[in-house]
């Protein structure tokens, strides 16, 4: 059965190409009769063979083996425990978490977000932006503290302000933890709607100290931002993307350019635009 799958996919994609058995064959450097019994599905090329087809085709390898769906039913969700774990690690280090700092990530941003939010379960990556409070100039909210939740929050996790960025299968979601105690405001992006997502340094590739990973985004709508992440969050942000836009529709991985220099060069007019 999956001989027969994939041998109509090669079927499919070398005759919209127009092109001849004959024509591929000579290509590869084999038979035609070893390509009909590959498109007949009585027997399945090599791992080398299906890059060259992929190659010739123009199509991911993913495609003609069908692994897409797969690979996506596979990325595994962050449970609440996990979230959890994740928070307290990044928004307490470099010190020790008392017990008031994980009640509190637990009772008041996991179980309270997580039982408002439909997404909030499907989780499938997750970043924390930890970002320094200069009081009257940088990320104070433009709003009074007033909630007890959010006093609480700024006495356990003084000198802060922490932005959640949190990813779906479907959807892109950057929450300001002050806002939702606030407002319970935060602000969602379809995955489908988006123009690019681009991860890599943030500086010229070549450079190694001090040269921090990150992702920069920009919606069809025009709303863009650069942000600075981990090795780690970077990568698995990196592998999450590729199998979710495996045609990489929206996703780049930036290997020469830096994220400053591709951000620079497109973001504000758009990658789909260059």
């Amino acid at each position: 059965m999956i001989n027969l799958a994939i041998g109509a996919k090669l079927k499919r994609a070398r005759t919209e190409l127009k092109l001849s058995q004959a024509d591929v064959a000579a290509c590869l450097m084999i038979t035609r009769q070893t390509l009909s019994k590959w498109e007949l599905g009585k027997s399945l090329p090599d791992l080398m063979s299906l890059k060259q087809l992929a190659l010739l085709y123009d199509v991911s390898l993913d495609s003609l083996l069908e692994m897409a769906k797969e690979k996506m039913e596979m990325l595994s969700t962050i449970s609440n425990e996990e979230l959890s774990q994740l928070m307290v690690a990044e928004m307490c280090q470099p010190k020790e978490a008392t017990d008031e700092q994980r009640a509190f990530i637990l009772e008041q941003v996991i179980s309270v977000i997580g039982s408002q939010a439909e997404w909030w379960h499907e989780l499938i990556w997750f970043a924390v932006d930890k970002q320094p409070i200069i009081p009257s100039r940088y990320y104070m909210p433009n709003y009074a503290i007033t909630t007890e939740t959010s006093k609480t929050c700024q006495a356990l996790f003084p000198g802060y302000n922490y932005k959640l960025y949190l990813l779906t299968k479907s959807d892109f979601v950057i929450m300001n933890l002050f806002d939702w105690f606030e407002r319970s405001q935060l602000t969602v992006y379809s995955l489908a709607k988006m123009d690019f997502m681009a991860v890599g340094k943030l500086y010229d590739p070549s450079i190694v100290a001090g040269n921090s990973s990150g992702i920069c985004y920009r919606t069809e709508t025009g709303h863009f931002d650069l942000v600075s992440l981990t090795s780690s969050e970077a990568a698995k942000l990196s592998h999450v993307l590729a199998v979710l836009d495996p045609q990489h529709h929206y996703f780049i991985e930036l290997e020469t350019m830096s994220l400053s220099q591709f951000y620079k060069k497109y973001a504000k007019k758009g990658y789909q635009d260059r």
